[in-house]
């Protein structure tokens, strides 16, 4: 239930992210100045434009995934097919970003032409604003499901190493060298999957 109460509250979050700036929007319209109007439009285009790049950024990090040598050849080709929809999905949201940075300079490329400011502008500009906070907490979520990810890929690679030592003693010790009870263990124990938590207790 607890799971299902946070997921929930989370089909919210770009909801109310727009709300606020709309809010945000209304309240800088109805109490700045025409001058503050200029200066946190430019504000809040630096504001979009670091979320931009943010996301530009992580969709570099995603390609490097699947390069992993621990990797099966069947979760080779199941993250290859996810990365490529969350690539796709990350340049949406940039394309979006991108769109929302030029509706937030409106306002304040009409104070610098001193041109009249209309309440709806300031609101367009406060919702693209806000769908940028939703952006960089939507991208930061994804930062670090790819660094658990990436740590439990590093964890099986480490595990496979020290079992290789093991192996390496029991030859140069004139043991058997088939196969450790532990080596059956060790392959069918995990499945990696992304994106979300690579599990990291037996199935």
């Amino acid at each position: 239930m607890a799971r299902k109460s946070k997921y929930t509250i989370s089909r919210y979050v770009p909801f109310l992210s727009i709300l606020g700036g709309a809010a945000f929007g209304w309240l800088l319209f109805r109490f700045g100045n025409y001058y503050l109007l200029g200066a946190v439009s430019k504000t809040l285009a630096v504001l979009i434009a670091s979320a931009w790049v943010g996301l530009i950024a992580f969709a570099t990090k995603i390609s490097d995934v699947t390069e992993s040598p621990s990797l099966t050849p069947d979760e080779h080709k199941r993250l290859e097919s996810k990365c490529k929809t969350a690539v796709r999905r990350i340049w949406f949201l940039a394309a979006c970003n991108a769109l929302a940075v030029l509706i937030a300079l409106i306002p304040s490329a009409l104070v610098d032409g001193k041109s009249p400011v209309y309440e709806w502008l300031v609101v367009l500009a406060g919702i693209a604003a806000g769908f940028s906070v939703y952006s960089i907490a939507l991208n930061a979520r994804w930062q670090e499901e790819l660094r658990a990810f990436r740590s439990d890929l590093r964890l099986r690679e480490r595990e496979k190493a020290r079992l290789a030592e093991k192996r390496a003693l029991f030859v140069r010790n004139g043991r058997d060298t088939e196969k450790l009870p532990t080596d059956a263990i060790e392959e069918n124990n995990r499945s990696f999957d992304w994106p979300g938590k690579a599990p990291t207790q037996p199935h």
